[in-house]
């Protein structure tokens, strides 16, 4: 079950890669000092020291997101795949 390879289903929808026009989240974790302040608006409750501490790392915004909010990690990843596929190239 937890090793295997298929994609992760949230009621009833698969969950793959991002989708082409998504931002690869390398891109995110390079850039993050621009998509902080983007993050910052999203999550308001996380603080400037948390997001350098976060340092663009997907994983530690999603744990910290997941910790300030009580959220689930359905919802925090579901959130996270939302906000990041409104984020653009930074110019």
């Amino acid at each position: 079950m937890f090793g295997s390879a298929q994609p992760a289903r949230l009621a009833g929808t698969t969950i793959s890669g991002p989708k082409e026009s998504e931002l690869n989240w390398d891109r995110i974790e390079k850039n993050w000092r621009r998509f902080k302040v983007n993050a910052k608006q999203r999550w308001d409750k996380l603080s400037e020291q948390q997001l350098d501490a976060i340092a663009g790392r997907r994983t530690v915004l999603a744990g910290r997101i997941q910790e300030t909010y009580a959220m689930t990690r359905e919802d925090t990843e579901r959130q996270l795949a939302d906000w990041q596929a409104r984020q653009q190239e930074p110019e």
